[in-house]
């Protein structure tokens, strides 16, 4: 792996991280307002350094690059996958084995939106590692029967936002003799908040059901199915 690649390897892990800091950790002074901006300005410079870099290190990559830049739109479905239970896809390469990628669509939590990048070993087909934020939206007012220390009960919730930091890897098989493909996806989904629900009407759950809450709420394994259409 030459010097671009390493560098570029270095933005697929670190930009969605450094991004999510930026955006969602609280800001309390002026200084710390100015220095994320920075940060923000300093990862997108980076990132299109690296792009150049590529193609002087490899001269092969003008060619590679032209050939391969592909936009991507598909569905996807799984357990905590980055477009939900059910969703859409989209997809576009940057580089010559890098791509931005996105998704959204109803989880299990509300709904979910995520952002990420991928690094492929053989762009478009075969294997893709992943890096990913996904945001799911919660919901207001839901009612989910549950046992209580009052016994079982109509509880009434409020499901607040979450966020998770998403790790995983994708295989891509050619389907036809156009650019679609199928994937599999499964990896690791890494939860930002515990006990993200408001109880509204006082009852009080058990630990069976707190347990149950838990495993319901954003975060755990990863593992999911897509169709994507080259376009």
């Amino acid at each position: 792996m030459n010097r671009a690649e390493n560098t570029a390897l270095f933005y697929l892990f670190a930009a969605p991280v450094i991004t999510y800091a930026v955006l969602f950790l609280p800001m309390n002074t002026l200084i710390i307002k100015i220095s994320r901006i920075l940060v923000l300005l300093t990862l997108s410079l980076g990132f299109h350094q690296t792009t150049v870099a590529q193609v002087y290190y490899n001269p092969d990559a003008v060619k590679a690059i032209t050939d391969e830049s592909k936009l991507y739109v598909g569905i996807a479905s799984g357990f905590e996958s980055y477009a939900g239970i059910l969703g859409v896809s989209l997809e576009g390469n940057v580089a010559h084995n890098f791509s931005l990628y996105a998704g959204v669509g109803l989880g299990g939590w509300g709904y979910k939106l995520s952002g990420g990048m991928k690094f492929y070993k053989s762009y478009p087909y075969k294997w893709a590692y992943c890096v990913s934020i996904s945001h799911a939206t919660g919901a207001k007012d839901v009612k989910i029967r549950l046992e209580t220390q009052s016994g079982t009960q109509q509880v009434q919730m409020e499901l607040l936002p979450v966020q998770t930091l998403n790790i995983t890897a994708q295989h891509h098989w050619k389907i036809g003799n156009k650019n679609n493909r199928f994937n599999v996806e499964f990896g690791i989904s890494l939860g930002f908040k515990s006990n993200a629900y408001v109880i509204k009407n006082g009852y009080t759950l058990t630990q069976t059901s707190s347990t149950a809450m838990a495993i319901q709420q954003p975060g755990g394994l990863v593992g999911g199915i897509g169709f994507t259409f080259g376009k």
